[in-house]
């Protein structure tokens, strides 16, 4: 079966970093009500406007931007769970899926204010799904320019809770969010942070491509849905929050489509993966980094194409798997070997073969030199048929919910979580 890929797709995801909002409780000082650019506006002016640019190496000093562990849950906050980026303007930025935007509040109502950016081609809407005390209301289609979504009215006596999940990657579009406003109610203290941490690295495989679709489907924001990729399904099952990393058309040697050389190593340091601003890596601590790459390297863009260099593709594994371990010193490193891979396609490649091999003798190297914490995992070889039945060849949502069952039980295993 020919799997294809986003060209020109990348994308990634911070633990629970907790911001207080302090004019977007839905009164000002005045007593008026807050709007969205006032909320904005006060993030910069308070002194947060270089909180995940382009920090030096080995800066420690998180601002607001508090490790879940240290935030002060007495506080009226908001929570920000994947890699944000502050903007010149108002607001922050945010490209990778399945990033999260948690608020508790008291008051009748909620809304929020986004803008949009298309990065390449237009392939739809940014959609973020919106939760209130836990559940599923509504998905919003974002829009380019700047606007303002109610998300609840005529609530109840509360307090509540709203929840905001990115469930498209970059590649479908960069939200900016300006923030929330709790008309005739107020902000509260955030709920009570995850101890828990995974950050999962990726393709189109991880990030949920197509899992809304049923093929013959193609790549659009519609049928994109990263809520319902294994990620997030072993994430909750385990009671953990995560980052989900997962960059379509990317691989290790190179990506699907081949004038890209922005390959996985290069986006892994970034806040948004279209830009070279780095990662503050202090913010965020996953006890497992889950990796699943390579089938892009391993695919055909064009017929004729050839197989890459295995000893360059397996030094290329090698690469980012010490850049990982250097990043993450203390994580449980597990490097999976995608479910879809096979040796009959692409003719001549040996793909499943090729990555499982480089896999196992990577994890073999690191673990010979002393490293303890780093493991091969390989999912259950799909059946076409049954289970790359969503766009574009991609895993349907039954598959997801097979693999993040295996994910779970590995990981069991190696943190001796219950």
């Amino acid at each position: 079966m020919v799997l294809r890929f986003f060209r020109r797709i990348a994308l990634t995801s911070i633990p629970v970093l907790t911001l207080a909002l302090h004019a977007c409780d839905g009164s000002g000082s005045d007593g008026t009500t807050a709007t969205a650019t006032d909320a904005g506006r006060e993030l910069l002016e308070s002194g947060t406007s270089d909180i995940g640019r382009n920090r030096s190496e080995g800066a420690s000093d998180a601002g607001p931007y508090a490790d879940a562990a240290d935030a002060d849950l007495g506080s009226p906050a908001v929570h920000f769970i994947g890699r944000f980026e502050t903007t010149p303007d108002a607001g922050l930025k945010v490209g990778f899926p399945h990033a999260q935007i948690i608020a508790r509040f008291m008051g009748p109502e909620v809304s929020a204010t986004f803008a949009d950016e298309r990065a390449y081609t237009d392939y739809g809407s940014t959609r973020w799904e919106v939760l209130v005390d836990g559940v599923s209301r509504t998905v919003l289609s974002i829009n380019r320019a700047q606007t303002s979504y109610t998300l609840a009215q005529r609530l109840g006596p509360g307090p509540h809770s709203v929840e905001l999940v990115k469930l498209t990657e970059a590649s479908i579009g960069i939200s900016q969010f300006m923030g929330f406003e709790f008309p005739g109610g107020e902000l509260l203290p955030p709920p009570p942070a995850a101890t828990r941490h995974i950050e999962f690295l990726g393709d189109s495989a991880s990030n949920g491509y197509g899992v809304d679709g049923v093929a013959p489907c193609a790549a659009s924001g519609a049928t994109a849905n990263a809520r319902r990729a294994y990620p997030a399904l072993v994430a909750a099952d385990l009671g953990a929050d995560h980052h989900n990393l997962g960059a379509s058309s990317k691989g290790l040697f190179w990506n699907y489509f081949r004038p890209d050389l922005e390959v996985y190593s290069v986006l892994y340091p970034r806040i948004l993966p279209f830009t070279a601003g780095t990662w503050d890596f202090t913010h965020y601590s996953p006890d497992v980094v889950w990796m699943t790459l390579g089938g892009n390297d391993y695919s055909r863009p064009n017929e004729g194409d050839p197989a890459p260099p295995f000893a360059a593709f397996e030094a290329k594994y090698d690469e980012l798997v010490t850049i990982i371990r250097t990043r993450r010193p203390d994580a449980h490193i597990i490097c999976a070997v995608a479910p879809s891979l096979t040796d009959e396609y692409p003719a001549g490649y040996d793909a499943y073969t090729s990555v499982k091999t480089a896999t196992t003798n990577v994890v073999a190297a690191h673990a010979g030199a002393g490293d303890d914490k780093i493991y091969a995992f390989e999912f259950t070889r799909s059946v076409p048929a049954v289970d790359l039945t969503a766009c574009d060849g991609h895993p349907n949502a039954a598959k997801h919910r097979k693999m993040a069952d295996e994910a779970i039980v590995f990981i069991k295993g190696k943190t001796g979580w219950l």
